[in-house]
């Protein structure tokens, strides 16, 4: 866990000294048998001849509280240590949150931590710390408002760094008299042992259920209020907030001797909405600023648009300009239509429209195609209606062989006997027209203007270029079932 605590100057920041230190003290305590272990290896180390081999540094030194001031090689010897003595963890108190650069780049950090990815360097010097290691790195630190917020710009931000950490504040009111602070004595230190010990007697895999329905739970709540008050960067800042409170949420589980109480479902509560408090009070508009740049960023269109797609088959300039217009078409209305006209996609009309032009070598080899695919369709059938009169598919096969054909054979004889040119002649001068009408996604249709009837209507669906009918009571409708057609039903501008 990553902890900042964000308050006023002469605010009383470093009271959470008191509490961490006692639940820290027996990490103190082993790692003074170790630090002593270490520097007596180092003694040797300095006091034999250059000629002479050195030990080798002991292996079981495992170092858990660091100074923040210790140097990057120092700071992966010490995550390798704890690695190698059973993934434990390395913790540091840190004054100031701009301590933080003293071991990488603080929004890397935050996140190596956050998501224990692996850190490390790579020297090629035999006395050098090579390593690559998991972040396994507690940490908490203190700063002012101003301070905090100058150090974490809207980059930590937008990049997940602040999300990441669980953020706590003091409010004082002006001119308030000074805190009377008391001690953590002994019998504090008494109540809290019992905790400690079973938190560190725990290992492997655990699972708590009631833990996990609490954050789904809560997390139903607080995206339904982001949802009610439309507040991205609420949402935003919830998403890792639950997480945190999820691993708070363990942690207690487990110190509690893996018993989950009422208690501990109240605090949990209370924690991620004051977490989220904190975050919005401190970092609210940061957020929004990243989100209002990101969406700067994007352009908000569906991708690339055909817009012969949006006329009519026969249209005149204005149509087209209006269409331009919507879809910010920058390129000139004449060169636009000029280049549609070379290409043969439309036609000129003496009235100074333009009709839609077929193109019959795409159309001919869609129909083709078509036919194609219905080749093993029709195959399967001819088995069907024959296996229906009570011959197996062997005996068919038999049948078709002493005929000298094979039933696929045969149906490709049918279907090459028509003529994809002949079906095709002609449907370039052909042009349905009629009028319609758009409303809730339901389409009407009419061969006559303002005539549309209330019962005939297709249910459809329009994106990149594509309608698809989706059900509906139109006449058209029910003439494709006739024929076989059923929805939903694709149609494609070519």
């Amino acid at each position: 866990m990553m902890n900042l605590l964000i308050a006023a100057m002469s605010s009383g920041k470093s009271l959470v000294n008191g509490p961490i230190d006692c639940i820290i003290e027996d990490l103190v305590q082993m790692d003074k048998v170790n630090r002593q272990k270490e520097q007596d290896w180092k003694d040797e180390v300095n006091t034999m001849g250059d000629n002479k081999k050195k030990p080798v540094r002991p292996e079981d030194i495992c170092i858990r509280i660091v100074s923040p001031d210790l140097t990057r090689a120092a700071y992966i010897q010490r995550l390798d240590d704890v690695q190698k003595a059973g993934d434990a963890y390395l913790y540091c108190k840190m004054d100031e949150v701009d301590m933080l650069r003293k071991f990488n780049d603080p929004s890397q950090l935050i996140r190596l931590c956050w998501d224990n990815s692996e850190d490390g360097q790579e020297r090629v010097g035999t006395k050098s710390v090579t390593a690559r290691v998991k972040t396994r790195f507690n940490w908490n630190a203190s700063s002012t408002i101003a301070v905090t917020q100058k150090f974490f710009s809207v980059r930590e931000v937008a990049d997940g760094a602040v999300s990441r950490l669980s953020l706590a504040t003091i409010i004082r009111p002006d001119f308030a008299p000074r805190p009377e602070v008391g001690s953590y004595d002994a019998q504090f230190k008494s109540q809290l042992s019992p905790y400690i010990q079973q938190l560190n007697a725990a290992s492997g895999f655990k699972e708590c259920r009631k833990a996990r329905q609490l954050i789904e739970r809560l997390e139903n709540e607080i995206m339904e209020m982001a949802q009610l008050a439309y507040n991205k960067p609420y949402a935003e800042f919830a998403k890792r907030g639950l997480a945190n409170g999820f691993r708070r949420a363990m942690v207690l589980y487990l110190a509690n001797g893996e018993k989950w109480e009422k208690a501990i479902e109240d605090f949990i509560v209370w924690s991620v909405k004051y977490d989220l408090w904190c975050k919005m009070r401190f970092f609210g508009n940061q957020m929004q600023e990243a989100i209002d740049a990101d969406s700067r960023s994007v352009c908000h269109t569906p991708g690339v648009s055909n817009l012969l797609l949006y006329v009519h088959d026969t249209f005149d300039k204005t149509e087209i300009q209006n269409i331009c217009q919507v879809h910010g078409t920058k390129t000139k209305l004449a060169i636009l239509l000029c280049n549609w006209k070379k290409r043969g996609f439309i036609m000129k009309n003496e009235d100074g429209t333009f009709t839609l032009s077929v193109d019959k070598d795409a159309l001919s080899a869609s129909v083709q195609g078509y036919i194609d695919a219905m080749v093993p369709v029709t195959v399967d059938l001819v088995y069907q209606q024959l296996e229906d009169q009570g011959m197996s598919r062997a005996d068919i096969d038999e049948a078709m062989k002493a005929q000298g054909i094979t039933v696929e054979e045969y149906v490709k004889q049918l279907f090459g006997a028509l003529d994809v040119d002949q079906l095709t002649d002609g449907l370039d001068q052909e042009n349905l027209t009629g009028y319609f009408r758009a409303a809730k996604g339901k389409l009407y249709t009419s061969e006559k203007e303002n005539s549309f009837s209330q019962d005939d209507y297709a249910e459809y669906t329009l994106e990149n270029g594509v309608m698809k009918w989706t059900g509906g009571s139109s006449a058209l409708i029910s003439d494709f079932g006739d024929i076989g057609v059923e929805l939903p039903i694709e149609w494609v501008k070519q």
